[in-house]
């Protein structure tokens, strides 16, 4: 008989409490869009390993037995220390590597109350310490309100340094639905190297101009959902296919551009309710709201409906 989420809870602790005879801490987390049961395991050093009980007990129910569960989350707690969790974290080494994400403002209260942000219509701007690039899983930290305090940074400098560095490493890239979905099958095949994809150029002059839809994001496709906040890019964009266009949040990773040959907004709206329930998993999730690049304005609106 399986066991239900709090009897995997308490067989989890004492489990690991056994193995690595310490005590082993719970906590709530706040993650994007949710508040995590996290179990702390204080090993050799003053560093915690985290583990999202979420996360197991879903693999739990996706019938994954509990001993091979735990043999994994034993190996991923015994595994070395990344090296950049060592890392000595200076003020230049902040101001060089702070960059920013949006998430939604009202799914996330309980994170937004310990970091510093900025409101964007129904989003949040929080920001990021990258730490680590050098592979395929980014390396950052959460600036919170004690990181923001402690370097005597305001937020409005972090969102200056993390405009600039973000399209300096990570700057906009743009493609037709149809170049992104044969970079998606055609890149995988090929095993083309991402760091040699991630550094080729990218011109907006180079985009077709009469594609129904366009996938945006980042050049490493991480937080990818920022490019609404580059309002030279979007202009950019809009010069080049010669008309306003709507964005759709894909996902906190990536955005839709739909020029505007007069759609029905309640469509596109109901398309993002669709994807988002379907497709998207729920820490992924971006926004419900359908926005607008005014080409005239030259501003990003939240559409009504």
């Amino acid at each position: 008989m399986n066991k239900n989420y709090e009897e995997f809870k308490k067989a989890t602790i004492e489990f690991l409490e056994g193995y690595f005879g310490k005590i082993v801490e719970v906590s709530k987390t706040a993650k994007i869009n949710c508040v995590m049961d996290t179990i702390h395991v204080f090993l050799d050093s003053d560093l915690a390993r985290n583990i999202y009980l979420e996360n197991l007990y879903s693999d739990y129910l996706d019938g994954i037995t509990f001993e091979e569960i735990m043999d994994a989350t034993i190996a991923l707690i015994s595994s070395p220390t990344p090296e950049f969790a060592n890392v000595h974290l200076e003020i230049n080494h902040l101001k060089d590597n702070v960059i920013c994400a949006v998430i939604n403002t009202e799914a996330n209260q309980e994170m937004l109350k310990n970091c510093p942000s900025i409101p964007f219509h129904d989003l949040s701007i929080v920001f990021k310490w990258v730490v680590n690039d050098e592979s395929d899983c980014l390396g950052a930290i959460r600036i919170t309100n004690d990181i923001m305090i402690n370097y005597n940074l305001s937020v409005n400098e972090l969102y200056d340094l993390a405009l600039k560095n973000l399209q300096t490493r990570f700057p906009a890239k743009i493609n037709s639905m149809q170049d992104a979905m044969e970079e998606i099958i055609f890149g995988s095949l090929m095993q083309i190297d991402d760091k040699q994809r991630n550094t080729e150029d990218f011109k907006i002059s180079e985009l077709t101009r009469d594609d129904i839809m366009y996938i945006a994001t980042t050049r490493n496709s991480i937080n990818g959902a920022v490019v609404i906040l580059l309002t030279d890019t979007l202009q950019e964009f809009a010069n080049h296919i010669q008309k306003s266009f709507y964005i759709l949040p894909s996902s906190i990773h990536a955005l839709i551009f739909v020029p505007d040959h007069g759609q029905d907004v309640i469509e596109l709206q109901n398309l993002v309710d669709k994807v988002n329930y379907e497709s998207v998993p729920i820490d992924e999730v971006l926004s419900n709201k359908v926005y607008y690049f005014n080409k005239d304005k030259q501003k990003v609106e939240l559409l009504s409906i």
